[in-house]
């Protein structure tokens, strides 16, 4: 199985060059795989060295799609470039007895920046309906991923009907154990200092997050320590409110693109409120009344849609009721983002980071007790990571 992976990145796009670029990466790919070098991975070869490389090796349908997409530029023939391009996996299969994985990821991206026109004003948000027939293929079965899963989800269901793709959901938190064990890991490959009890601690702050975990270790808070709760509590604090911080740069970076594609401010109004109550249902009569909202329970109801639809909270079974995401890592971030707004929906929310650390201090016995029961299998990690070093 030869596997060819492409990420449809956040940036707008021409078609035909998506088309090149499609297939300048899949060709780049395979030839790496089939000569076992990665140097055609890390740098896509052009049009003509892959021709070339057709010709060497008598694989004709190399040479002639990389001679067709320029050919058909010049003609303006765009949609018979993408057409060629996005086959290419499937008819290489089938011509020459092979097997492909076609794994696109941020699949949706697709549907918001892929542009018909030079100067990318006329948006193709149909793009994804090219991998109707695709989707099925079995001797190059497609993976469709991406992190913006609302979205992801509507263009696979507008364009990829009749399950064309069965759906399959990831969570990025680990068990308490595993994000431990994550810790003392990361910890190993950041030479970062670590104790048993800040080990602990980071783990609860973090939600056993892996990424979250990473940042921390990698931080760039002045002078990171993570050998003491109050160093430990600091560099979370950074990466969660510094807008310098990767963990905070790369959520704010997300959310930014969901409320921009959204662009309404009740929708804000409504995901703070939400998200600060978690455990809540509400329907859109519910939230106008506490909200003192002006706008009607229908358009509330839309703009819920559009809120479920970027991810940023869900919907209950029954109908008209959502709730929000139960996410720590994103709530984290939004208290330390949104803090004023949320003071002003209820004045009595704990803002920061130092509320947990004062709770956890308070608690210490069962911090303690939490070691206790782990220490064996944190002695096992150790001793693991000991003789892989060696």
């Amino acid at each position: 199985m030869i596997p060819f992976y492409l990420e449809i990145v956040e940036r707008k796009v021409w078609y035909p060059e998506l088309a090149v670029r499609y297939f300048q990466t899949f060709a780049s790919q395979f030839i790496s795989f089939r000569e076992r070098d990665t140097t055609p991975v890390k740098d896509s070869l052009t049009l003509e060295a892959i021709a070339e490389y057709g010709r060497e090796n008598h694989i004709d349908h190399l040479i002639r799609v990389a001679g067709e997409l320029p050919a058909f530029f010049e003609k303006g023939r765009h949609d018979s470039m993408w057409d060629l391009a996005i086959h290419a996996p499937h008819r290489m299969a089938d011509l020459y007895d092979l097997r492909f994985v076609v794994m696109i990821d941020e699949f949706q991206n697709l549907s918001h920046y892929v542009y018909t026109d030079k100067d990318k004003k006329n948006l193709d948000e149909t793009i994804p309906g090219s991998y109707h027939e695709l989707s099925e293929s079995k001797i190059a079965p497609m993976l469709a991923t991406g992190s913006a899963v609302g979205w992801l989800i509507e263009a696979v269901d507008t364009y990829l009907e009749a399950g064309r793709l069965s759906k399959r959901w990831m969570s990025p938190y680990l068990s308490d154990e595993e994000g431990l064990e994550a810790v003392y890991r990361y910890a190993a490959v950041y030479d970062e200092p670590i104790t048993n009890e800040t080990a602990v601690f980071l783990n609860m702050l973090c939600f056993a997050d892996p990424y979250f975990i990473a940042c921390a270790m990698r931080s760039s808070c002045p002078g990171r320590d993570l050998t003491t709760l109050d160093g430990v509590a600091r560099v979370v604090d950074f990466e969660t409110g510094n807008e310098r911080a990767e963990l905070s740069q790369e959520w704010e970076s997300w959310l930014d693109r969901s409320l921009t594609r959204i662009n309404e401010r009740h929708a804000k109004k409504i995901l703070l409120y939400m998200t600060r109550l978690a455990d809540e249902q509400f329907t859109p009569k519910i939230l106008k009344e506490r909200l003192a909202l002006t706008i009607s329970e229908e358009e509330i109801h839309q703009k819920l849609e559009m809120l479920r639809k970027a991810e940023l909270i869900h919907a209950a079974r029954t109908e008209y009721r959502y709730y929000a995401l139960k996410d720590g890592t994103f709530y984290l971030l939004l208290k330390q983002r949104f803090k004023d707004q949320l003071a002003e929906l209820d004045p009595d929310a704990e803002l920061g980071i130092q509320e947990e650390l004062a709770r956890v201090k308070r608690e210490k016995h069962s911090l303690q007790g939490k070691l206790n029961d782990l220490a064996g299998r944190f002695a096992e990690i150790q001793l693991e990571m000991c003789h892989t070093a060696k």
